[in-house]
């Protein structure tokens, strides 16, 4: 697919904690509308993502924040708290050990996207694969992330964002249509060693 043209492009980030360290999770939408507001896209996102997140994760993951700012488009921001843990009990793994999910992306010449999500239960794995329930949780995800978002009357829509193409810098950023989410495997982010900070 080429270059998204997409009218309107907002930022979304997640905030949270695993165990005691920071997360961050940044996602990219875009929509041929923005008549309902961010407020609203905001609430749709935490209604059609959250407790399909919170379903993969356990009990000593926090989520906190969701913030939307217009990249394109948009020239407005808003923030929602929310304080919505996850919901499998038991013992994790270390925060830097993540669900790693790939947006394929939808041309041959473009890249993917990729999104990590600390707080993987231990009873969702064993050496480091996805066993028992973990399968069909990050599996749900992978769905839920793959879909768009509708408001009212607002769809908006999963992008991937790159700054550089090429190893030149894209002033402002070009955004890439993806053709699918897909669970990957578990990983590890060196940003969210403990001590790190993300």
């Amino acid at each position: 697919m080429p270059i998204s043209g997409v009218a309107n492009v907002v930022q979304l980030i997640l905030k949270g904690t695993c165990v005691t360290e920071e997360t961050l999770n940044v996602f990219y939408y875009g929509s041929a509308t923005n008549l309902d507001g961010l407020p609203a896209f905001i609430a749709a996102w935490i209604a059609a993502v959250m407790t399909t997140l919170q379903s993969a994760v356990g009990t000593s993951t926090l989520y906190s924040e969701v913030s939307a700012q217009g990249e394109r488009g948009v020239t407005s921001f808003a923030t929602q708290p929310i304080s919505l843990s996850g919901f499998v009990s038991g013992d994790q793994l270390p925060p830097f050990a993540t669900w790693d999910f790939t947006y394929v992306r939808g041309g041959a010449l473009e890249r993917n996207g990729y999104k990590r999500f600390s707080g993987i239960p231990e009873s969702f794995q064993q050496n480091g694969v996805a066993t028992g329930s973990g399968p069909g949780q990050v599996a749900a995800l992978a769905t839920v992330l793959n879909q768009d978002i509708p408001v009212v009357l607002d769809t908006w829509f999963p992008l991937i964002r790159r700054t550089k193409v090429h190893r030149l810098a894209q002033i402002p950023p070009v955004y890439y249509d993806k053709s699918s989410v897909v669970y990957s495997k578990i990983g590890s982010q060196n940003s969210r060693k403990f001590g790190h900070g993300r």
